[in-house]
């Protein structure tokens, strides 16, 4: 028997476009009958290009890439919900698949009946159904909700439900895309404990998802996709390492004289304020996508409508995930005599080593009176960046430490 679970040979997906202009009656009947294609009626676009890999029984792969660049196409032609344009697909074992949140579900049925439901359409006899609903409701903390009409439920009551039945129809092959996003942490941590209870059997797992650091927490292998092609796969750190440069290079354009996200709320009485704030990465380039453990100069452009004696500026960095704070460094504390100011002028915060490992975080900006009691101006979440993945073997947490090992052994 093959050990392959899923294999992709030379596929590609196109989809019609619609014309942009309107086409005659004729044209119309043309094309039925066997005529070859008119270019305004046929226009399509290649979601997939020529993609090949296999997947071995038993591993866990990540598929990763930008919005738009066919990782969930992929999924959906490996599911056999769409059929490929071109190509082979071979599927060995049986499926469940987490693509779109309550697919398969009935709204007007409760979330008992859809879990007889969704068992029936993955191939469960009635008898193998009820064995398991207990551990599916058990599993998805529904509690009373499972006697309600699903239509009734939010989007986590509806990924709970979804999950859970997808994870306890014993599947050989689990397809997972995105929608673990959707929830609270506690049941995201849930489930994510369940999928590595499953990289312990021999169970397949092909995940598509933005959340990198759980990608690289959890997948053996990642394939990057983009714009339909297949630009690199293997280990999850050299993958996650190219990816997350080419997004910075990316990036870079964007950044340029780009002035801060002022979404975040904002108050001070504004005799002196921000009128923008960046980040210069380490090599001399605007970014919001950054290295760890390279130099980097945050300038902050400011405004005085009138002359302010030695205000105290500061920023504060904080996780994004989970609000925590950082650092908050101030001029006052760095021991910068600012003296009085008035008019325009910029401020810079020089970082030599970022310490900072990859992930998620954001920006408060802040001018206080030389008391630090006396806001000027602060603006909350005002600017948000990225620590990028390296190839270095150091990416989990959040903090790298200017520290090495030693071992001795006595004699």
């Amino acid at each position: 028997m093959s050990d392959t679970a899923i294999r992709f040979s030379n596929v590609t997906k196109k989809f019609k476009l619609n014309a942009e202009k309107p086409v005659s009656l004729m044209d119309r009947f043309g094309h039925l009958f066997g005529r070859e294609p008119n270019e305004e009626l046929d226009r399509y676009f290649a979601a997939i290009k020529d993609v090949d890999f296999d997947i071995k029984k038993g591993e866990t792969v990540g598929f990763v890439g930008t919005n738009g660049s066919g990782k969930s196409t992929l999924l959906k032609l490996a599911a056999g919900i769409i059929n490929p344009t071109e190509g082979e697909i071979e599927v060995n074992g049986r499926l469940s698949a987490l693509l779109e949140l309550g697919a398969g579900f009935h709204l007007d049925l409760t979330g008992r009946e859809n879990i007889k439901l969704g068992g029936s359409l993955l191939g469960l006899s009635a008898e193998e159904v009820a064995a398991i609903t207990d551990d599916i409701i058990d599993f998805s903390e529904l509690g009373d909700f499972i006697e309600i009409p699903v239509k009734h439920y939010s989007s986590g009551m509806f990924m709970r439900l979804a999950f859970s039945v997808a994870i306890h129809v014993l599947p050989e092959i689990l397809f997972i895309d995105e929608i673990l996003a959707v929830g609270d942490q506690a049941f995201q941590d849930k489930c994510f404990q369940r999928l590595h209870e499953f990289k312990r059997t021999n169970i397949t797992m092909i995940i598509v998802s933005h959340d990198l650091r759980s990608l690289q927490n959890i997948c053996e292998r990642l394939i990057w996709i983009d714009r339909g092609v297949v630009k690199m796969s293997g280990e999850p750190r050299r993958v996650l390492a190219a990816y997350t440069e080419f997004m910075r290079r990316q990036n870079v354009e964007k950044m340029i004289n780009q002035s801060f996200d002022e979404q975040g709320q904002r108050w001070g009485s504004g005799e002196i304020k921000y009128r923008s704030v960046r980040i210069k990465n380490g090599e001399g380039e605007y970014s919001n996508i950054l290295k760890s453990n390279e130099s980097i100069v945050v300038e902050m452009d400011w405004e005085a409508t009138q002359e302010i004696d030695n205000p105290q500026f500061g920023l504060s960095i904080y996780r994004e995930n989970d609000q925590v704070q950082l650092n908050s460094p101030t001029t006052y504390g760095g021991g910068l005599d600012v003296g009085p100011i008035s008019g325009l002028g910029t401020v810079c915060y020089h970082v030599d080593n970022l310490p900072l490992l990859p992930g998620a975080y954001y920006m408060n900006v802040s001018i206080y009176d030389k008391q630090g009691v006396h806001a000027f101006d602060f603006i909350d979440q005002c600017l948000k960046f990225e620590i990028t993945f390296t190839d270095r073997p150091e990416n989990y947490g959040f903090v790298s430490f200017p520290a090495q090992w030693e071992i001795t052994r006595d004699e």
